[in-house]
């Protein structure tokens, strides 16, 4: 007889399965086949935005949150940033870069720095947030499939999860160093 704990992880496993194939998917379906685009466009967005889920862990969601992440400037980066972030080499960086840029998804400032352009430009949605309400409705509907599963399930699960090797946004000290610097896409 098999333990109902591995069949619980089995339906885990295939839930985040049907969860990467259809951000996989999605991403193929906007970015194409080049699996380093993706890398490198979704390293703009972490490597330009301060990592508000630490934040948010830390002091919870209170009445002023979504007031200051409005208020939060944008950053800038640069291909050496991206290309020490990703592991994928500044020459490939760069290609990559500029085939988001011929996309709408990214902008080179005159400085060479880069930031993402905004969900919004000449009041039309851009590329960036099709794509975001495609990769939502996909974990949306996956998610709603997992929360199915009994808590208990997924208890073991926590133990061995390790979110401190979820990739990461900007931290509060990085976003102070490119405020000392200058590396502002705007305010």
């Amino acid at each position: 007889m098999t333990d109902p704990s591995q069949n619980l992880l089995k339906l885990f496993a295939l839930g985040m399965t049907k969860l990467s194939y259809g951000c996989l998917s999605i991403v193929h379906k906007h970015l194409g086949q080049d699996l380093e685009l993706g890398l490198v466009a979704f390293a703009v967005v972490l490597r330009t935005r301060r990592d508000w889920f630490d934040h948010i862990a830390r002091h919870g969601w209170q009445d002023g949150t979504f007031a200051e992440l409005e208020r939060h400037p944008v950053y800038t980066t640069s291909i050496y940033e991206l290309a020490r972030f990703t592991g994928v080499d500044r020459a490939t960086v760069r290609r990559k870069l500029q085939k988001l840029t011929d996309m709408g998804l990214v902008e080179r400032r005159a400085d060479q720095r880069w930031h993402l352009l905004d969900f919004h430009t000449d009041g039309r949605p851009s590329p960036a947030l099709d794509l975001l309400r495609e990769l939502f409705g996909n974990y949306r509907a996956v998610s709603e499939q997992l929360e199915q599963l009994p808590p208990a399930a997924l208890d073991g699960l926590h133990r061995h999860g390790a979110p401190e090797r979820a990739p990461k946004a900007l931290s509060r000290e990085e976003c102070d160093e490119k405020q000392r610097k200058g590396y502002l896409a705007r305010d």
